[in-house]
């Protein structure tokens, strides 16, 4: 885990990039994975965090462009914010279209930053959302190194 998050102030941040954007996710995990939803009060965060291992709160969102829809392969943050030097066969695993970052928060309000995927169904039948972490993460990671950026300069620490 990396920092200690301010519960209070992420909420506020988290209404603010959701009012901004349209859509954020907080999601309850145990050990088995993610198992459900979170309210995006103060009150709905504070009672998962005493009856769940960790939230994974959605701060940003992410997709990636290939190069049928532009010169060379990157990702876009936000609105206008692109990641560029993706070509490798490394980056495969960010490839979504709906993609998302944001914060893993356990009950001892430590924080570890991580990402999630979405994918469609092969028969195009509903989807489903894979959560990682960047334990795994190569160094020279410039998905990751924008990511961290990004959370970084937040004002949800302690």
């Amino acid at each position: 885990m990396e920092n200690e998050v301010d519960l209070e102030k992420l909420v506020k941040e988290f209404k603010s990039i959701e009012e901004s954007f349209g859509f954020s996710i907080i999601v309850a995990f145990d050990d088995g994975g993610p198992v459900g939803l979170v309210g995006k009060d103060l009150a709905s965060i504070k009672e998962a965090l005493n009856n769940h291992n960790k939230i994974f709160v959605e701060i940003g969102f992410f997709m990636y462009h290939d190069v049928d829809f532009i010169e060379k392969p990157c990702f876009q943050f936000w609105e206008f914010e692109f990641v560029e030097d993706v070509d490798d066969s490394y980056y495969d695993k960010y490839h979504s279209s709906d993609a998302g970052f944001g914060i893993y928060v356990n009950h001892n309000l430590e924080v570890e930053y991580g990402y999630y995927v979405a994918e469609s169904s092969k028969d195009g039948e509903d989807g489903y959302i894979n959560f990682h972490d960047f334990k795994d993460a190569r160094e020279d990671d410039n998905v990751k190194k924008k990511i961290y950026k990004d959370l970084d300069e937040l004002d949800i620490w302690k």
